[in-house]
């Protein structure tokens, strides 16, 4: 695969008169995948606190609608269903023309969907004009990891990157580490609250950056209410809140949970990379978790790079109280 040349996320451009500028009064903003966690994160702080700023819509497959419905009285825009993998794209690109910026927050787990959805929603941007894109990254940081054995999520990213840079579309990527709440799923076989259990691979102490939905929520609303994405032209935004090991996260859960909690060392990174073979074609669910345990043992993907114009005026969640409210419940969080 060609080795995509990715930009520092350190310029920052002027911006004057952007809406003189740019021809657009009224920001009109898409997000699909809207009923997934990050969609209806961004989605709330949007409308509760930028009614005025942003011409809201959403996108959703039409099975998922009744998720965001509740949203319906509050948008500035429309409430719009559509599938992205199956649908006619000639239709998508009619949906697309009015908008200045479209955010993509559909997640997957297959990584064949993920690729082929994000190329559908791409090259309908281009083709409906579509001035700005905001890519479904959100994650570590995956510019510089070659070896991609078993990461068929940080292939499907760097392919991203490669469409995108020979588009004509103007983008901002961001990365923000592992979401903390992906890691408390109960499909990630992390931890399991009936049995009282935590498991990791690798010694415990390898450090990863870490966001909750919540802040990177703030964080994509302000950066789209501001209009600072402009800014940021084909760049990459790095944001996280804090940086934990597996051992912090482990002692954590025994404040939480009580001293008898269970933590149990699954081995090394070679019985990962077996465990990640077995579950390949079995089970897509763990077998993308599974990556996020790998890229973390690898010591790849770190962010180095604060953005320092949106992300210092946001107040952050602690980590530790992120993970007391979303492990209150009797078992894992289910997805």
């Amino acid at each position: 695969m060609e080795k995509t040349q990715f930009g520092s996320s350190t310029e920052r451009k002027d911006l004057t008169n952007v809406k003189e500028q740019y021809g657009y009064n009224d920001l009109k903003v898409l997000i699909v995948g809207a009923s997934g966690h990050l969609g209806s994160c961004i989605t709330k702080f949007l409308c509760e606190n930028h009614q005025n700023d942003v011409k809201l819509s959403l996108l959703c497959p039409e099975e998922s609608r009744n998720k965001i419905s509740l949203w319906e009285k509050k948008l500035s825009g429309d409430i719009l269903t559509f599938d992205v993998l199956n649908g006619n794209m000639d239709d998508l690109c009619q949906m697309l023309k009015d908008f200045t910026l479209v955010l993509n927050c559909m997640n997957f787990f297959d990584p064949n969907e993920e690729l082929t959805a994000e190329k559908n929603l791409i090259n309908c941007c281009v083709k409906a004009g579509v001035r700005f894109y905001i890519p479904s990254d959100f994650s570590i940081d995956f510019r510089n990891i070659t070896d991609v054995n078993d990461l068929p999520r940080i292939q499907v990213r760097q392919q991203v990157h490669q469409l995108l840079n020979q588009s004509s579309l103007n983008w901002v990527s961001i990365l923000c580490g592992i979401f903390i709440e992906k890691l408390l799923f109960e499909d990630c076989k992390l931890i399991n609250r009936e049995k009282n259990e935590m498991n990791f691979y690798g010694t415990g102490n390898e450090e990863f950056e870490v966001c909750s939905y919540d802040d990177v929520a703030k964080f994509v609303s302000e950066l789209i209410a501001r209009r600072e994405f402009e800014k940021f032209k084909n760049q990459f935004l790095c944001i996280y809140t804090e940086k934990i090991t597996f051992r912090e996260l482990g002692s954590w859960l025994r404040d939480i949970w009580g001293h008898d909690l269970k933590i149990t060392n699954l081995g090394s990174l070679d019985d990962l990379n077996k465990r990640l073979r077995e579950v390949k074609n079995t089970d897509m669910t763990l077998y993308y978790y599974l990556q996020y345990m790998k890229v973390i043992l690898m010591n790849q993907g770190r962010l180095k790079e604060l953005d320092n114009q949106v992300w210092p005026t946001i107040t952050k969640t602690s980590v530790k109280n992120v993970v007391r409210q979303w492990t209150s419940q009797a078992q894992g969080i289910a997805i």
